[in-house]
């Protein structure tokens, strides 16, 4: 029997809370191959209802902050707090782990943000990253062609290439919705389908 079967025999996986021999928390391992099943992408990905209820609760904090202190909140802010909600529910009994990675993006002055929190609540922040399916081909390609002078004609380009290579044939840009965030204006621009075509 393989060491995977013997702890569900044992009832290992039964809670978020019970470590295993080997001190594997199996619940948080669940949740953590559920997020390499979700779509891939250059943004978020896991269990969409997951991330709905983590993605309200970083606006509602961006929203509390802009009220109390009539300036927006850092980026980092909000990915602490969102981490420490994750983080939580890795450790009570009755609670499974959220299934999703998340990526945040935001402007620090005029400097550009990424934050990835994974499913334990740990955060790091990055120049490129992908998560969900075939996030580690995408992770070799950025690693290969990312640069940190691009402008965002070339970085929306680079994405494109490297999801184009990866998935061959199902290759669609109707499939596709591109958001970016001008370090200048710090305006949300969102484009989808054949409109990413024009830039």
């Amino acid at each position: 029997m393989s060491t995977d079967m013997q702890h569900q025999a044992m009832g290992y996986d039964r809670t978020a809370t019970m470590f295993s021999p080997d001190g594997h928390l199996l619940q948080v391992e669940y949740a953590e191959k559920t997020v390499r099943l979700g779509s891939a992408s250059i943004g978020v990905a896991g269990i969409v209802s997951d991330a709905r209820v983590l993605i309200e609760r970083a606006q509602l904090l961006a929203q509390q902050h802009r009220i109390t202190y009539d300036s927006p909140i850092e980026t980092e802010s909000i990915v602490k707090e969102i981490a420490n909600m994750k983080q939580q529910f890795t450790q009570y009994g009755g609670a499974r782990p959220f299934g999703v990675s998340m990526m945040t993006a935001g402007i620090n002055g005029k400097k550009p943000e990424l934050f990835v929190s994974d499913i334990t609540g740990n955060y790091f922040s990055y120049h490129a990253n992908a998560i969900g399916e075939s996030d580690d081909k995408i992770k070799e390609k950025l690693r290969e062609k990312y640069k940190q002078n691009l402008k965002i004609k070339e970085g929306i380009k680079l994405a494109l290439e490297i999801f184009k290579e990866i998935k061959g044939n199902k290759f669609s840009l109707n499939k596709f919705e591109l958001v970016y965030i001008n370090s200048e204006n710090k305006k949300i621009e969102r484009i989808e389908g054949e409109r990413i075509k024009e830039i």
